[in-house]
């Protein structure tokens, strides 16, 4: 599954977002009282179980701020099914990351995994959350290339300004 990334990254542009998950990103996010860095549209609500409930506060933001692509559109046997799941997800952390405002100095990354299903299901599926880094705390995930099952992509601000094509360029 890992050399599935091998090939480069495709070409994204907003409009390969799903709907509901522009909504999400162009939401925005916000610092909430335990210093967690949070997506507002996935985090409204209050009574959240908070970074001591999970370990960590980078545990706790990729929990509260992860999400399942939407792949329900696609067959399973679909052969560009890996390609549009990839784009999708690609295209979501971008927007996500552009639009974190400059008043939370903490950097954010995007993860993307890709894997199949698990024991009875061999669907790919992908997912993508965020955490923040820092000097403090463990990394979300500390050593990428641990992961063997699955591919994994960790993105910066700086990979969402480079990757995701500008309206009209």
């Amino acid at each position: 599954m890992r050399d599935s990334l091998s090939g480069g990254f495709p070409p994204v542009q907003a409009d390969d977002t799903p709907l509901a998950f522009r909504e999400i990103a162009e939401a925005g996010w916000f610092v909430d009282d335990r210093g967690a860095v949070l997506l507002v549209a996935l985090n409204r609500s209050s009574g959240h179980p908070g970074p001591e409930d999970y370990g960590d506060i980078t545990y706790f933001e990729a929990r509260a701020n992860g999400r399942g692509m939407m792949d329900y559109d696609l067959s399973a046997s679909d052969p560009e099914r890996q390609n549009i799941l990839l784009r999708r997800s690609l295209a979501y952390a971008c927007l996500a990351l552009r639009s974190v405002s400059e008043q939370i100095r903490t950097p954010v990354r995007a993860y993307i995994s890709m894997s199949k299903g698990g024991l009875s299901d061999e669907t790919l599926t992908a997912n993508v959350t965020f955490s923040t880094v820092r000097g403090d705390v463990a990394a979300y995930i500390d050593d990428i290339d641990k992961y063997q099952e699955e591919a994994l992509l960790e993105l910066n601000s700086s990979d969402a300004a480079t990757l995701l094509a500008q309206p009209g360029l």
